[in-house]
């Protein structure tokens, strides 16, 4: 067995782990919305809809912020601040909610856990970014295999 509880942050991968359902992929990916939404007003609504669209057409986040660099340096910059803050308060809801989820285990394969959990916050209302994010991180963390 091994844990369910997946998610990557350098944007975020997580790892999380009796036997989980689709129940249990739904509850975790809406505690972690609930708990990393609360510092994702840090960034800017084009930014935030620069990613979510950026995510589905499977372009590059570097790409995105020079664009929007080059747009508008000022907000370039309060939204990389507001990325960093979000990725930190990411990592922290992670962390914290480890602990609620240490005994939930599934025997899926890591794809499996990773595409169910994608699912799980895709299909949250209001968790875009985070969908997003995880997208991000399950793309680097392939990348760096």
């Amino acid at each position: 067995m091994k844990k369910l509880f997946y998610f990557t942050v350098g944007l975020v991968l997580f790892s999380a782990c009796n036997l989980a359902g689709d129940e249990e992929y739904k509850n975790v990916a809406k505690d972690l919305c609930d708990c990393a939404s609360k510092s994702s007003s840090a960034i800017s609504p084009g930014m935030n809809k620069a990613i979510v669209d950026m995510s589905k057409t499977g372009g590059d986040i570097e790409a995105v912020m020079k664009t929007r660099a080059e747009a508008d340096p000022m907000m370039a910059m309060k939204d990389a601040e507001g990325l960093m803050s979000y990725a930190t308060t990411l990592q922290k809801c992670t962390k914290d909610l480890e602990g609620k989820y240490k005994n939930l285990q599934t025997l899926d394969k890591d794809k499996d856990v990773q595409d169910k959990m994608l699912k799980a916050f895709e299909e949250q209302k209001g968790c875009e970014l985070t969908a997003a994010m995880m997208k991000l991180g399950l793309k680097e963390s392939a990348k760096n295999k």
